[in-house]
């Protein structure tokens, strides 16, 4: 009924990860075109060489994005290897040697930032209710 996925030296197909993954739920951003646009994401998947996130919108990205996890005060360059539908898998640059905690004066940006964009969020809303 199932298919043997097994190679023909009967042995188990190895997992060609080069570093063990977390499973978790943090929150992230992706950022890109010079960090003029980003996107939301969750983190199902994190290790020492990559994530795999699912996106919260769909969004066409480059090939090289920044990836972001706030909880972790962490920043990583990465390269998208694949997509699927509103999944995403990203390769760090450097294989994680390129981790670099986020520096408090973009730290401070990102919330400054947050605050601004929560903050017209209600009157959009009333406009549009008003409106509509």
């Amino acid at each position: 009924m199932f298919k043997d996925l097994t190679p023909a030296g009967n042995e188990p197909a190895k997992d060609r990860r080069r570093s063990a993954r977390l499973k978790n739920f943090l929150r992230g951003r992706i950022f890109f075109n010079n960090r003029d646009m980003s996107v939301e994401c969750i983190i199902c998947d994190l290790s020492e060489a990559g994530a795999r996130v699912v996106l919260s919108e769909a969004v066409s990205l480059p090939n090289t994005v920044e990836f972001s996890v706030p909880q972790k005060r962490r920043t990583w360059r990465a390269r998208v290897g694949w997509r699927h539908r509103n999944e995403a898998g990203l390769s760090f640059i450097g294989g994680g040697s390129g981790v670099q905690p986020l520096s408090n004066e973009l730290e401070q940006r990102i919330a400054k930032l947050e605050r601004e964009l929560a903050a017209l969020r209600t009157p959009i809303k009333q406009l549009l209710k008003a409106g509509g």
